[in-house]
């Protein structure tokens, strides 16, 4: 049943592009960077973090997220949005 398992998306981000700040009212954000490194934006004040490859991060549902390319080289990353239709919202 739709809705019910999560939604995966595998993306890359280039140097210097970045993944817009946006919400999930009813799904937590679950990814993993496979590849470069940059910044991840967890919460709505805009503070950042640096994540790498092999790093994860959760964004719970409600919570403003982002991601940043800082690097030289993509960003690739996987994620799991659960549930499936988290109801995006872009800011």
């Amino acid at each position: 049943m739709i809705g019910r398992h999560p939604h995966n998306v595998a993306r890359t981000v280039n140097p210097g592009q970045r993944i817009s700040p946006h919400v999930y009212r009813s799904g937590q954000d679950n990814w993993t960077v496979i590849a470069g490194f940059g910044e991840d934006q967890l919460d709505a004040s805009g503070a950042t973090v640096r994540i790498a490859a092999g790093g994860v991060a959760v964004a719970p549902a409600g919570a403003v997220h982002a991601f940043f390319d800082t690097g030289p080289l993509d960003l690739v990353s996987v994620s799991a949005v659960s549930p499936a239709l988290p109801g995006f919202w872009a800011l």
